[in-house]
Formats: structure tokens, C-alpha cells, sequence
């Protein structure tokens, strides 16, 4: 198979171009070149800009299309390059989020509602509008992949890799009450594996891309567990937690407070199954990802995570 996969360099990006070089398929990426990451030497190159510069594909031909690099329906981003590879490829998939549905009172499935808010600048709003654009270009053609929260080993995001070395520190760490509050992650590993299965088989329409649908305590016992399991987590309701002016999602990563965002990260993941998702344990998830944060992350500063001192305030309430 012959595969481009559009912002090769990104955090999803590159594990797909690591895939599907391993599994012997012939891959090119396509990006700006201004992120300097180590690709698989057979991986070829190739350099331009989504808004401005796409002579670089002008000349090519691929058995399928990933594009990781777009929630910009109001320019000509999404739809030059969809247009412009429309008679290069056989398949297009287009990386969406979940939150381009339009409600999460109940778990969305694939059927369910998306945004329609051609002015919006919230980030769901914008990826709705780019399925749009594939779908009117592709057809059946093109996949539309709702991802969740995807973790790992160099996620630029940190809301799961602060968790890991958070856990791994000991002591007593605040977390957003209930335990039960539902919770899915999804390795990006698992997810760019089970991309190049669906770029082989060239299935289409939508899909939830998502991890198993668990609860955040299940989530953080299993990686305390694997990391050694000595810190204690207090529990704290979220109206304390808003009282207090702590952050959602960011500042306590994975806390997405009141009743409307529940079901975000609560989304079937039955039609991924069917076409060949599979998961790793969560233990392994963890001390990968703990063990990239120790040796590779570096010293940028974090994306995710409460201070200590914003902790310890929490803690002694």
C-alpha cells in the first residue's frame, strides 16, 4: 500500500508512519518540515504548506490518505488538499474528535448529532465542519475518525503523562469526585495500528476512536498500581474543586465538570471494534509513558497539572 499521511510529524502522525513503515507499506509524510522529529529512514519526506503551498502533491498517487493536520474548514485548508487528492487516492481518512457531537447528555454513538456552527471558533465545531468537506468530497470514500483522548509515549498534551508522573511521586494527590465519573484513553500506539488496518481494508463513514469505556478511578488505581502504587488519592467534590478556581481538563487534567461533558470521554467504540481495535493493558500505557516523561520529554513546561501549591491548598481544605 502507498500511503501519504498528511502532518506525518505530529504526535498521531508519526506512531501511523512508524505502523505502516513496520508493517512494510510504502509511506510519505507531508509537512512543513519546522518540527525536527526522528521518522523511519524509509519514510520519505515531502515539504509544503497546508494553506498556502500543496505542489508537492500535485504529482503523486497513494492507495490512501491520512490527514492529521486540520480543524480549519474556513480556509482553504481542508478542502484544497481534500480536493486536490480526491483523484490521487482510493481512501481518505480524516482525524475528528468527539467533540464535534453536538451533545454528550447521552454516549454519542456514530449516528448521533454533530455541530453545525459554520462562525464557531470552539474546536468541535470546526472539526464538524471539516467532516463536512471530506464527506461531500469522498463520499464513502473517506473515514471520519471522532478520536478521544489519546495518550502515550510523546503526547504534546500531558493531561495523562502529568497523571503518570504525578502517581509515580508518592504522597496524596486530588483528584474530581466521583471515582465513577466515566473516563476513556486510548493508547496512540493502538490507535495508529488499528489506522493502517483500516487504511488496508478502506473501510468508510465515521467511527468513535476511543479507549474501553471505564471510569476515571479505575483509571488512576490501575496506574498507580503499575507504577509502584504509593500515592493515596483524595476525592474531591467538583463544586469545591470550581469554589476554588481550579481549571477543567487542563489544571486537573481529565476533569470535565457538569452534567453536559459527562459522556464526552463515555463514547461506543463498537463499529472500531468490529474493524480491528485492539487495546494494550493500561499498565503498560502507563510505564511507557512515565518512562518517556523521565528520559525524553525534556524541560518544556507542563501543559497539564496542578502546582504543588494549588494541590496543597486543595488538600488541606
Amino acid at each position: 500500500m502507498r500511503l501519504l499521511v498528511l502532518g506525518g510529524t505530529g504526535f498521531v502522525g508519526r506512531h501511523v508512519v512508524s505502523c505502516a513503515v513496520a508493517r512494510g507499506h510504502d509511506v510519505q509524510t507531508f509537512s512543513r518540515g519546522t518540527t525536527q522529529v526522528e521518522l523511519p529512514p524509509e519514510a520519505e519526506q515531502l515539504y509544503g504548506d497546508r494553506d498556502a503551498n500543496l505542489v508537492m502533491l500535485a504529482a503523486g498517487e497513494w492507495d490512501a490518505v491520512v490527514d492529521c493536520d486540520s480543524y480549519e474548514p474556513d480556509t482553504d485548508r481542508t478542502h484544497a488538499a481534500a480536493e486536490l487528492l480526491e483523484s490521487r487516492t482510493a481512501w481518505y481518512a480524516y482525524i475528528s474528535s468527539v467533540r464535534a457531537y453536538a451533545s454528550f447528555l447521552e454516549p454519542p454513538g456514530e449516528d448521533a448529532a454533530t455541530l453545525d456552527e459554520p462562525a464557531s471558533d470552539y474546536y468541535g465545531a470546526r472539526k464538524a465542519a471539516c467532516e463536512r468537506v471530506v464527506e461531500d468530497v469522498f463520499g464513502e470514500r473517506g473515514a471520519l475518525i471522532r478520536a478521544g483522548v489519546i495518550v502515550g509515549p510523546g503526547d504534546p498534551r500531558d493531561r495523562y503523562t502529568w497523571w503518570c508522573t504525578r502517581l509515580a511521586a508518592g504522597g496524596t494527590a486530588v483528584a474530581p469526585a466521583p471515582s465513577e465519573r466515566p473516563m476513556q484513553l486510548l493508547d496512540v500506539r493502538d490507535l495508529a495500528a488499528w489506522l493502517v488496518g483500516l487504511a488496508e481494508a478502506r473501510a468508510g463513514g465515521p467511527f468513535n476512536a476511543a479507549g474501553p469505556q471505564t471510569t476515571l478511578g479505575a483509571i488512576l488505581d490501575e496506574t498507580s498500581a503499575a507504577l509502584g502504587g504509593a500515592t493515596a488519592i483524595r476525592w474531591i467534590d467538583e463544586a469545591i474543586l470550581s469554589e476554588q478556581g481550579v481549571g477543567e481538563w487542563y489544571e486537573l487534567p481529565l476533569w470535565l465538570a457538569g452534567e453536559q461533558w459527562r459522556n464526552l470521554p463515555n463514547v461506543p467504540i463498537d463499529r472500531a471494534l468490529a474493524t480491528g481495535m485492539t487495546f494494550r493493558p493500561l499498565a503498560e500505557t502507563a510505564r511507557d509513558t512515565l518512562a518517556w516523561a523521565q528520559t525524553e520529554r525534556g524541560d518544556r513546561a507542563w501543559e497539564a497539572g496542578l502546582s504543588p501549591e494549588l494541590e496543597a491548598r486543595l488538600l488541606a481544605l
